[in-house]
């Protein structure tokens, strides 16, 4: 229960849980915190052995690795391993997602993947590392003489994200969106008016979604959820007594023709983002269908900036 449902360790000791393992059965004895850490350890061990025997069955493994930060802003780095089983069924496996006390240098990161593939006994089964265009994890691969293969996906992400940085229009109703979406998401008062404003209107009550400016899709999904629940926060803005400027109808125009050009890229997205499926078949085809997409679409548009958005850069 705690490993499937990544409950804390302290759930033993809540007065709640306590009580109802003991209506279930007043003899079990519940384990100790410390002792519930042991046996997760311990499942985790056993777990981790199962999985090096299957991978001692791989020929080949190709891994992915990714730097990224907690909250707390702590650097943690993780890398995945994927191979085929002898059933033919394509196999993930997250080696770890270790804390990172270095400098991020390729030299630090190299260290740290090799004594990962040791400890899992794959150093020569290794054939390609997949991972962004950071400088250096590219050259951290090539210090394990490993195949770099830069990530389709991220490649898609920087892309849409240029393009969309470099539309000033689209930009502008970019910060409008997210100080809409940061009223809604802030204040009670003006979230309880869209949810009120949503019966009447009777949508579903649906919360706005914010921005993230590392992710692209996360302003493909801001101004789709904004163009939805565009009648109901126009009435909620207007029963509010706020400063922020609501969307005009020629804006969501924009938005309109916008999601229609950027519908494509979400799509292809989320198809790579797949982990039981191999997905290195699908990148020509992606890329020569988002080619044909959006030829066609940028021929539909009939707002200036959505065309200039559709447009090499």
């Amino acid at each position: 229960m705690v490993v499937k449902d990544l409950q804390p360790f302290t759930i033993v000791e809540d007065e709640g849980f306590m009580a109802f393992v003991n209506k279930l059965d007043p003899s079990y004895v519940l384990p100790s915190r410390k002792a519930l850490k042991t046996m997760v350890t311990e499942r985790y061990n056993i777990s981790k052995e199962k999985t090096m025997e299957d991978l001692k069955k791989a020929d080949f493994v190709s891994l992915t690795a990714d730097m990224w930060s907690s909250i707390n802003m702590d650097g943690y780095l993780g890398v995945t391993c994927h191979y085929i089983t002898p059933e033919a069924k394509l196999a993930t496996v997250v080696l770890g997602v270790r804390r990172f006390y270095q400098t991020h240098t390729a030299q630090h990161l190299m260290e740290a993947k090799a004594l990962l593939m040791a400890e899992w006994g794959i150093t020569t089964k290794v054939q390609c590392m997949v991972t962004d265009n950071a400088s250096n994890m590219i050259l951290s691969a090539q210090l394990l003489n490993l195949r770099h293969v830069p990530c389709f996906a991220h490649n898609l992400n920087l892309i849409v994200k240029k393009a969309l940085d470099q539309t000033p229009l689209i930009n502008e109703i970019r910060q409008k969106a997210r100080k809409i979406v940061g009223l809604f998401r802030s204040s009670c008062k003006a979230k309880d008016k869209l949810v009120e404003m949503q019966g009447l209107m009777g949508r579903p009550a649906l919360k706005l979604m914010q921005e993230v400016d590392t992710r692209w899709n996360s302003t493909y999904d801001m101004l789709q959820r904004l163009y939805e629940q565009r009648e109901p926060v126009g009435a909620a803005l207007s029963n509010l007594n706020s400063d922020t400027a609501p969307l005009t109808s020629f804006e969501y125009n924009i938005i309109q023709e916008s999601l229609s050009l950027l519908q494509p890229f979400k799509l292809a997205t989320t198809e790579l983002s797949e982990e039981q499926r191999v997905s290195a078949s699908k990148l020509i085809p992606l890329y020569r269908m988002l080619q044909h997409k959006l030829s066609q679409k940028k021929g539909q548009s009939a707002q200036e900036s959505t065309a200039q958005l559709g447009r090499p850069q």
